[in-house]
């Protein structure tokens, strides 16, 4: 059932039922395309491994790598270059932007450098790609006034979008959590892809 006992066409579920440990998901949720990621594997019956996954250069925009004896991991791919959090430094678009609310409550700020006037969209992937993370995207500011937010797309599309317009040249914060302040964990895994707007 639905924690708060909530319903709708998109409260849809998968159910497997498998013998020995299987990756149920993996982090990141996706790599660029020609490049080898390092990522965490998780599932029932399996401790959390890490492994190396080599993405062809032709890949499309979803790549499934077997591993052997666990099943598959899927990843969505991407033509931009990557970061993980926790990121040291500011980015700039174009750029993908991967992390995990880890804990309840728990809010992850990611540092843009804009020019003035620069449009970027911001697109958040996180439950089209499978991760339980109802996710609110709100872009702040340096002072932390709140300059723009999205919670979802579309009805019945939780993942945020939003395009955003610089004010001024400097450093905006895009801050994500999930919409509900009791939830997280390592499955609410999320892709924040910024890119200049289209014109």
């Amino acid at each position: 059932r639905d924690a708060r006992y909530w319903g709708l066409q998109n409260h849809v579920y998968r159910l497997t039922l498998t013998r020995g440990p299987r990756i149920l998901y993996v982090y990141p949720l996706g790599a660029r395309r020609g490049a080898t990621v390092s990522a965490e594997v998780r599932g029932p019956g399996l401790k959390p491994r890490a492994i190396s996954i080599d993405v062809p250069a032709d890949a499309g925009e979803r790549f499934v790598a077997p591993v052997e004896q666990l099943g598959e991991a899927t990843f969505a791919v991407g033509k931009h270059p990557e970061l993980l959090e926790p990121a040291a430094e500011a980015a700039s678009a174009p750029r993908v932007l991967n992390g995990r609310i880890l804990e309840p409550g728990e809010i992850d700020e990611w540092t843009l450098l804009l020019e003035e006037k620069q449009s970027v969209t911001l697109d958040l992937a996180a439950a089209a790609l499978g991760s339980p993370l109802d996710a609110d995207l709100t872009i702040h500011d340096a002072d932390g006034k709140q300059l723009a937010a999205n919670d979802d797309r579309a009805p019945g599309q939780p993942d945020p979008l939003l395009t955003f317009t610089a004010p001024k040249a400097g450093s905006y914060f895009a801050r994500v959590r999930d919409r509900y302040r009791s939830r997280g964990g390592p499955a609410f895994a999320y892709r924040l892809t910024a890119e200049p707007a289209a014109q």
